[in-house]
């Protein structure tokens, strides 16, 4: 079946509900037509257009439930008597078989990995096992190198290229969000990698108990801050190019944030530590999410950043690997989010750019007399999910509005600037006056001048950095810094040496060179 099949017949099938009336909504006639459904993502929601219908002409909905569970017995009790069409007096048709095992599956293949719409990846096993359980309803041997056989083959038959990333359409469970007209349109056939587990309501009730969580956590300007990130990442795109790190002393709560989005965001989410992310295989398991969670962010400074640099800010396809396959091109869309009781810095990435792609907030202190519930996650998963998706979308809006560029407060800013101060020593040596000054008619060696950073980094109980990443890093900013590299300056002896004019370093301390 055609796309343009598939939509034709999901947009006929209200049409065909109409004609029923409270005395037939029920009949097999209309469970029959519920069930002739494309793929078990369809059928989903037929079964929910369907009820909607019933209970419209008075039907409650019990009895909905309980006609719907019978009919579902009746056509397995008929399906497990009758001959499979795919078995045939020479054995297994396999495109017979195929054909109707993925009728009603709908899996497509997606650079070697399987796929439902409604599910996201599904791994090997469970589609082999699944594969398995069919043929054992009239085979009985041979069944391990069948299934094995059937599942190469069925990814060589559904096999596609990625869908479309659609960047102004948030994906819900039953339907898109357009962000060009603030339109929403339901649908039950689509395929997309980027797909929410959670229902739309254009007025849902207001989440009070994640409004509760979010004040106790958060400054005002940084729940803005965080609402507008966490809508950020309901799209596939990197147009803000930024990730984004809450940092407290521990005991927070920072975990319930964690545990609703990724209830939210389902198969279009994943979690594991960002380190890993620079690891051979690392990038691999971001292809079609929308947001990697690291909730234990580890203090140890990552080794490299090429990787989470490329994930951030890229719109170009990345190179990827799998275990036991070769490169391949993926273009990948998954924001970073990393909770953590510390800043985790780069070992040799201090560029401007490295810190301008993140976003750091840093939680309220936790009030001693607070009694925290520890079913609170749970609690607004329950209730309060739609709500807390509206609010995302709320965040999502606005940040489009100001051209991606995130709400801050100045608590925000003099915090990162901490933060870099932190991890790259070398800013903060600069900014101390007592050591340094700025002057366009002074000059320094290298040599002079790393031997006073060495110095300043003894006396303030700082680990100097290496010679090399400060001569790098003065000469990549020597214009911010209004500094110039020279080849001809001049040290305390008089001898000639490569070094740097428009900056004089103090002589408080004697200075071995």
């Amino acid at each position: 079946m055609t796309k343009k099949e598939r939509e034709q017949k999901a947009e006929g099938f209200p049409a065909f509900l109409a004609n029923f009336t409270a005395d037939n909504v029920l009949s097999d006639t209309a469970f029959t037509a519920t069930f002739n459904a494309s793929d078990a993502f369809e059928l989903q929601g037929r079964i929910r257009m369907h009820k909607q219908a019933a209970m419209k002409r008075g039907i409650p909905s019990r009895e909905y439930e309980r006609m719907l569970k019978a009919y579902e017995k009746t056509r397995n009790a008929k399906a497990a008597g009758s001959i499979p069409s795919w078995l045939t007096k020479d054995g297994l048709d396999e495109r017979l078989f195929l054909d109707e095992f993925n009728s009603c599956k709908g899996y497509r293949c997606i650079n070697g990995r399987l796929y439902l719409a409604s599910q996201g990846y599904v791994p090997d096993d469970e589609v082999a096992a699944e594969i398995q359980r069919t043929l054992e309803t009239a085979l009985t041997t041979q069944l391990q190198r069948k299934t094995r056989e059937l599942l190469g083959a069925l990814k060589n038959r559904c096999q596609m290229s990625p869908p479309p990333a659609e960047p102004d359409k948030v994906y819900f469970r039953f339907g898109f969000y357009n962000l060009a007209d603030n339109t929403y349109h339901p649908e039950i056939g689509g395929f997309t990698f980027y797909r929410l587990t959670v229902d739309y309501q254009p007025d849902p009730p207001p989440p009070v108990k994640w409004f509760k969580y979010l004040d106790d956590l958060l400054d005002h300007e940084d729940v803005m801050t965080f609402q507008e990130f966490c809508g950020y990442a309901m799209i596939p795109t990197t147009r803000a190019q930024k990730m984004l790190f809450i940092i407290g002393n521990g005991g927070e709560g920072k975990s319930v944030a964690g545990q609703v989005l990724m209830s939210i965001f389902g198969a279009a989410a994943t979690s594991g530590r960002l380190h890993d992310l620079e690891e051979r295989f690392g990038l691999a398991g971001l292809e079609g999410k929308l947001l990697f969670l690291d909730d234990d962010l580890p203090t140890a400074a990552l080794k490299e950043s090429a990787s989470v640099k490329k994930v951030v800010t890229t719109n170009t396809p990345i190179l990827i690997e799998r275990k036991g396959r070769d490169q391949y091109p993926a273009q990948l869309y998954c924001r970073i989010l990393c909770f953590g009781n510390q800043m985790t810095d780069s070992l040799y990435d201090h560029s401007n750019g490295a810190f301008r792609r993140r976003l750091i907030l840093t939680t309220k202190g936790r009030d001693p007399d607070r009694e925290d519930d520890p079913q609170l996650a749970e609690k607004i998963i329950e209730d309060e999910l739609p709500g807390v998706a509206r609010w995302m979308l709320d965040g999502l809006k606005r940040l489009k509005r100001n051209g991606w560029k995130f709400t801050t407060s100045e608590k925000q800013r003099m915090q990162e600037q901490r933060y870099r101060e932190d991890s790259f020593n070398l800013l903060a040596f600069l900014k101390d006056a007592d050591w340094v000054t700025f002057d366009r008619n002074g000059s320094v060696t290298s040599r002079e001048l790393y031997a006073g950073y060495q110095q300043w980094c003894s006396v303030n109980g700082e680990e100097p950095l290496a010679q090399r990443t400060i001569s790098n890093y003065l000469k990549s900013n020597a214009k911010q810094l209004d500094i110039r590299a020279s080849e001809n300056t001049t040290d305390k002896t008089g001898l000639r040496a490569r070094g740097y004019r428009g900056i004089v370093l103090r002589d408080l301390l004697p200075i071995v060179v």
